[in-house]
């Protein structure tokens, strides 16, 4: 059974599950960085100039916040952004390193230095590293989901040619990317009188003149279109 969901929904549900991991994964690094330097979760922060008693568990979740705010702000939470290209890796690095040097010169706008360098380095480290497998999982559940008919859209081809036909065919042979073809345009009215390659395949719905009616009566989510239409 597929199940087709609104663009709405699809987003808040993505942005869910990728702000979930993130958070679960920073908490993991700087959590995880405050053992393995200090082998006590609750250690001190040996901040001057303060007279409160912080700890690196405190520190951990202020740190978390902020590297969550960078992380939105490079728009890493917009899911039309989110899988489409190899510089995920590289968007993540540099705004948890925005986001620690943020954090210092905080500390040293306050007056209040030593923070632990070592603490420093390797909760960033940790963090690109955790943040990525979390972000990795998440993208193999969505994929997965997919795959088994949920979170689907529907998609418009424009086009009623043989790259039409082979876009439909591609689509329908990777359903983990979650588009369905649930009809085509043809470029013209001629054409769409004239023998077409994707009557087979998917109906004909009208000329791409009509694109906005198609869109509207079929609840389109997603339009490709074929270039050589």
């Amino acid at each position: 059974t597929r199940t087709f969901v609104a663009r709405s929904r699809r987003r808040g549900i993505t942005v869910a599950m990728l702000l979930g991991s993130d958070v679960l994964a920073l908490l993991a690094a700087t959590f995880g960085a405050t053992v393995i330097r200090f082998q006590d979760f609750a250690a001190p922060v040996d901040f001057e100039n303060i007279g409160v008693a912080i700890s690196f568990a405190d520190l951990s979740l202020v740190l978390t916040g902020l590297w969550v705010a960078f992380i939105a702000a490079d728009g890493l939470y917009d899911s039309e952004q989110l899988f489409w290209g190899a510089g995920e890796l590289r968007r993540v690095s540099r705004a948890l390193a925005l986001g620690i040097v943020a954090f210092i010169l905080v500390t040293f706008l306050l007056k209040t230095p030593g923070l632990s360098r070592a603490w420093t380095l390797l909760a960033w480290v940790l963090a690109i590293v955790f943040v990525w497998f979390g972000r990795l999982v998440v993208r193999l559940v969505l994929h997965r989901a997919r795959s088994r008919g949920s979170l689907l859209r529907r998609t418009l081809i424009v086009g009623s040619n043989a790259e039409a036909a082979e876009l439909i065919g591609v689509l329908r042979a990777a359903p983990e990317v979650g588009l369905v073809p649930v009809g085509c345009l043809a470029a013209t009215q001629a054409d769409r009188l004239a023998l077409d390659y994707t009557s087979g395949r998917v109906p004909v719905l009208c000329s791409a003149r009509e694109i906005g009616e198609v869109v509207d009566a079929a609840e389109i989510d997603t339009v490709i279109i074929a270039t050589s239409a």
